[in-house]
């Protein structure tokens, strides 16, 4: 499955399916039936298209609005990096590093680049960045290119990091990570080699520090945010590159993309956690998973309505639900009609912080732990609270903050 977010709408393609959802509820608005299913580089969305490209190398230009196939154009390789759409131009970079520009409206070629690709490469792309008029990307020789978005005539391109070792392998310095570019300089990394920070204008270099990633790094103010190909997240200082801080504590746990949203930044690992860390110095903000299944586990040991308290806690930490989101939850919010446990719980706006109906999933370990609880608690209807204090009343914001600080 691929998605991009536009505005208040979720593009979402699972095989040849493209569905429009609304981001606030949830709700399927509109479905499209795609050109193919065997697409590589997921979807992307702006200026009314829609793009995606399959495995043959062929992008596909839809109209937003109606889904109505506006284009296509078939490239030399595929495409396997997210696509750049502009107010006039289409930017795509393919696996054998060519560089297009193509018009928006009917596909046509603007202008190409190619660079020249090393004997040894790992699969994958960096996606184009558009600033100030000019094009950055990097390639597969760990280069990163400076060229004009209107005619792709290049001012300048330079090696991210030095030369390493004698044999193709040691000197694989691949560089699929985008760049980032800010004010009058832009920052990029490459495979084995180096987090580097260039000016803008003539590729002149501020500072160069060892530093091996293949994935997108994020600045937040000062800090640079990175993960290394050892699984470390790293902070560095934007100004001068020097080391901030560096956490081990997600190794071997094959971690997403950094996000980086609302001052802090986010990432996923394969047990579908969702993590939360302080950019300025990598504390991770909230339970670890380890320190959450300790929690889990005294109050299994401890609390005379474990099965209700540890299911309260969970709800607030694997589906990010606000303590007085779990005060106000109802039986029929997580179990159907048919006595199944629900895959999704649905908030209408009176139920939320910021008055706004939402969506929230509910991950199998989740889904265990309510069909647990639900064995022992009283259902008096399916309209009845799903939480109740030890008086069968319903806990309000306050009693339940009150009764997570005991927990």
């Amino acid at each position: 499955m691929f998605f991009d977010i536009n505005g208040t709408t979720i593009f979402s393609v699972n095989d040849n399916q493209l569905s429009l959802i609304n981001y606030d509820s949830g709700e399927v608005q509109k479905s499209y039936e795609l050109e193919t299913s065997r697409i590589i580089s997921g979807v992307s969305v702006g200026y009314n298209t829609f793009l995606y490209t399959d495995a043959d190398g062929v992008i596909y230009a839809h109209e937003s609005g109606s889904g109505d196939l506006k284009w296509t154009k078939a490239l030399e390789d595929v495409v396997l990096s997210e696509i750049l759409i502009t107010s006039t131009n289409v930017y795509v970079q393919t696996s054998s590093d060519v560089l297009y520009g193509l018009n928006l409206q009917n596909g046509e070629t603007q202008w190409s680049k190619k660079a020249q690709a090393p004997l040894l490469s790992i699969r994958g792309t960096a996606s184009p960045v558009a600033f100030e008029g000019l094009i950055f990307t990097s390639f597969s020789n760990g280069r990163l290119a400076a060229v004009r978005e209107v005619d792709g005539i290049q001012l300048w391109e330079k090696p991210i990091s030095r030369l390493k070792g004698s044999t193709e392998l040691e000197k694989l310095m691949d560089a699929d990570s985008k760049a980032v570019p800010i004010n009058e300089d832009v920052f990029v990394a490459n495979y084995n080699g180096s987090l580097t920070r260039f000016n803008i204008r003539g590729g002149e270099k501020v500072f160069s520090v060892d530093h091996s990633t293949l994935k997108p790094i994020v600045l937040h103010k000062n800090i640079i945010a990175s993960i290394n190909t050892d699984e470390e997240i790293l902070g560095f200082n934007a100004v001068n590159g020097t080391e901030i801080w560096r956490s081990q504590k997600f190794k071997n746990r094959d971690i997403t993309d950094l996000v980086l949203y609302d001052d802090r930044i986010y990432f996923g690992d394969f047990e579908g956690f969702i993590h939360e860390v302080n950019p300025e110095n990598g504390m991770i903000t909230g339970l670890t998973k380890t320190e959450l299944k300790r929690v889990v586990d005294v109050t299994n040991s401890c609390s005379r309505y474990a099965a209700r308290d540890a299911t309260m806690l969970l709800l607030t930490h694997l589906c990010g639900l606000r303590i007085g989101e779990v005060a106000n939850l109802r039986i029929a919010d997580v179990i159907d009609t048919d006595g199944t446990i629900r895959t999704e719980i649905r908030l209408d706006a009176e139920r939320t912080k910021n008055n706004q109906a939402r969506t929230i999933f509910v991950p199998k370990q989740m889904q265990r732990q309510l069909k647990t609880y639900l064995k022992t608690a009283r259902k008096q209807s399916l309209h009845g609270f799903l939480f109740a204090t030890q008086k069968s009343q319903q806990f309000s914001a306050n009693t339940a903050t009150q009764h997570f600080q005991r927990l």
